[in-house]
């Protein structure tokens, strides 16, 4: 059983908040794998986590700083020129056997492999969908060559890839959990129209004005 982070490019509000540590490695690390960090705090007392992440965060520090938390696995989207490397299946050379076999463009798979993707409805957003997808797991990250599994999709609102940390999870769960990710727009816009949210200043004195 997961428990879901929802995160936000909320590092662009809390720049000078993070400028109070005194932790010196923590201030020299990247806001990408700052957001890792305090959601691996977060999932330490709900246990075992989701992050879902834009495609800001796929990243190799983010990838990186994932390895160090086995309770949390990863959600995000990739960039449309995105590029992959197939598994090596057979090796038959001498020498150190190598890490990946041939590169390729993920967005590529969209009319390479058009005839194999899938059909299902998922409701997303609150109403059902017809949804044609394709699902194959490769390694990526110049130098890391980590498998992930790719999930491109087809919707009424246009093409998108999805990226996995979890090969166990099924192309429907990876595109559901993703669409939970609207719920941040929407907790913006109540924060705004219902609660004013915007409309006042909290301070403490725990802030260094």
């Amino acid at each position: 059983m997961y428990s879901i982070l929802l995160l936000a490019r909320l590092h662009d509000g809390i720049a000078a908040i993070q400028k109070w540590w005194t932790d010196e490695k923590y201030n020299e690390e990247s806001h990408v794998v700052k957001t890792i960090r305090d959601a691996a705090k977060a999932a330490s007392k709900l246990g075992s986590s989701i992050l879902l992440l834009d495609r800001l965060y796929l990243t190799r520090p983010m990838l990186e700083a994932l390895v160090e938390v086995q309770w949390l696995v990863a959600i995000a989207k990739a960039k449309s020129n995105c590029t992959a490397f197939f598994p090596l299946r057979k090796y038959k050379g001498r020498g150190a056997r190598p890490k990946k076999g041939a590169s390729v463009k993920v967005a590529s798979f969209f009319s390479t492999h058009a005839d194999f993707f899938a059909e299902t409805v998922l409701n997303l957003y609150g109403v059902d969908e017809s949804i044609r997808y394709f699902c194959i797991d490769l390694k990526w990250g110049q130098g890391l060559y980590q498998d992930l599994r790719f999930v491109l999709t087809i919707t009424s609102k246009g093409t998108s890839i999805l990226v996995s940390t979890d090969l166990s999870l099924t192309p429907a769960q990876i595109i559901l959990l993703y669409s939970r990710r609207f719920k941040i727009e929407c907790s913006f816009r109540e924060l705004k129209q219902v609660v004013a949210g915007f409309a006042c200043h909290l301070w403490s004195k725990a802030m260094r004005c």
